[in-house]
């Protein structure tokens, strides 16, 4: 048994060495990260997005059918999933918007859920009660690429700025748009510009990201931002459409591959974006670590500067709007110089 993406998404596949075939066991346009098995081998326990590309559930496996058995019972994000050899207990890191991160337990025969743990201060709970929507849009190839957003209350006739905030590169498994990612700049900078400035903050993630299948994690290579642009660039008309959007006052905002990715969009598509903050931007490729840039960038040969056509120094002429550079001078993994020359 063993994990591929054979199929377009990590599913789990069963190997025949007799017969030296391969075949999935789980289907669908989803992912599957398997936790372990009973002693009995008669099923694999998962965690899979089966149910919502937002949330990440448990699921029991059956190995003759493949049918999958949700064990968790409320929509969230059930992570570092642990279970008793019987299949009874289940124990996971549980958040969701409403919920703060806790340590959870789930009767699976009678599925019911309570919290262990209560870990988190009564201000923290009133610092998280604003929950953000939940979107999706088609980009041009008719792929469907997710986003959440804090939109501040309508007024006839008015039309909002936006301020979108991006990661986009591969990370593992790991996504933005998820259920309870409390983050600093998708969350709380978010809402925070929502509520008291009247912006419509968003996240999106475009191609290029981790978690939805290996069509959107190799969109990058070899064309290293390219793919996102073309879905933020979506992206804003789809909100200009359909949430009160002001084409003339767009932002975007980043860190790391997301301050690359900020530049990236400000400066191959200068008319739809007019103000950018990019923090700690990899913009010389050939600067950063080999391990990530071979996987997830491009090809390259020791001593020679194959990643160089990645630059963004030869695009930064084409900056139109305000764009504000970000860089800890002792940044040891995205190098300061790379800041410097741009």
């Amino acid at each position: 048994m063993l994990i591929t993406e054979q199929t377009g998404f990590r599913h789990v596949h069963v190997l025949d060495p007799v017969y030296e075939t391969l075949e999935p066991l789980t289907r669908g346009h989803f992912e599957v990260y398997p936790i372990g098995m009973p002693e009995d081998r008669s099923c694999v326990w998962v965690e899979a997005t089966k149910e919502d590309s937002a949330c990440l559930d448990v699921y029991r496996v059956d190995l003759e059918t493949g049918e999958m058995t949700r064990l968790t019972p409320q929509r969230g994000q059930y992570s570092s999933a642990a279970i008793s050899p019987n299949g009874q207990h289940l124990l996971a890191t549980y958040a969701a918007y409403g919920s703060l991160r806790e340590l959870v337990h789930v009767d699976t025969k009678k599925g019911k859920q309570r919290a262990i743990t209560d870990s988190h201060p009564k201000k923290a709970h009133t610092l998280t009660a604003a929950a953000p929507e939940f979107f999706g849009f088609e980009n041009r190839h008719g792929q469907t690429i997710r986003g959440h957003l804090f939109e501040p209350e309508r007024k006839k006739g008015e039309k909002r700025p936006l301020l979108i905030y991006v990661y986009g590169g591969p990370l593992g498994t790991r996504k933005q748009v998820t259920e309870g990612n409390f983050g600093s700049d998708g969350y709380f900078f978010a809402n925070y510009m929502a509520r008291e400035h009247g912006w419509v903050t968003c996240t999106i993630d475009p191609r290029g990201m981790s978690g939805y299948g290996a069509l959107f994690e190799k969109a990058n290579f070899e064309q290293v931002g390219v793919p996102q642009v073309e879905d933020l660039t979506d992206g804003v008309k789809y909100l200009i459409a359909n949430h009160d959007v002001d084409p003339e006052r767009v932002a975007i905002h980043g860190w790391s591959f997301g301050g690359f990715q900020t530049q990236m969009c400000m400066y191959t598509e200068p008319d739809a974006f007019a103000a950018g903050i990019a923090g700690a931007g990899p913009t010389e490729w050939e600067n950063y670590n080999s391990w990530y840039t071979r996987h997830a960038i491009g090809r390259s040969e020791p001593g020679k500067a194959t990643l160089k056509k990645f630059s963004l120094v030869p695009l930064a002429k084409n900056l139109k709007g305000q764009l504000l550079l970000v860089h800890g001078v002792e940044d040891s993994n995205v190098l300061y110089q790379d800041t410097v020359k741009v």
